[in-house]
């Protein structure tokens, strides 16, 4: 699965439970340290581990995970789960 998120230089709303409602803009490179301090403590979670049924579990393993141009991109291989099927 590729994952592409937090668009460089688009503003987008964020709805949070926990700070309200704001928009929010991200800057290439705003990633560039995490990535390169934190890769292996990094998860991928369906909606940030809310959702109701899968909740906080693991979708899978970060194959890639850079900063392109446009936003930051990550290849990821899918637990072979009944979450994921589903």
């Amino acid at each position: 699965m590729e994952v592409r998120f937090s668009a460089f230089g688009e503003w987008y709303e964020i709805e949070s439970v926990w700070e309200g409602n704001f928009l929010e803009r991200t800057e290439r490179g705003a990633f560039a340290k995490t990535i390169a301090e934190n890769r292996d403590n990094i998860k991928v979670l369906f909606n940030h581990g809310f959702d109701p049924q899968i909740g906080s579990k693991v979708l899978g393993k970060i194959e890639s995970l850079d900063e392109e141009k446009d936003s930051p991109v990550g290849g990821v291989t899918l637990f072979d789960t009944s979450y994921n099927r589903d």
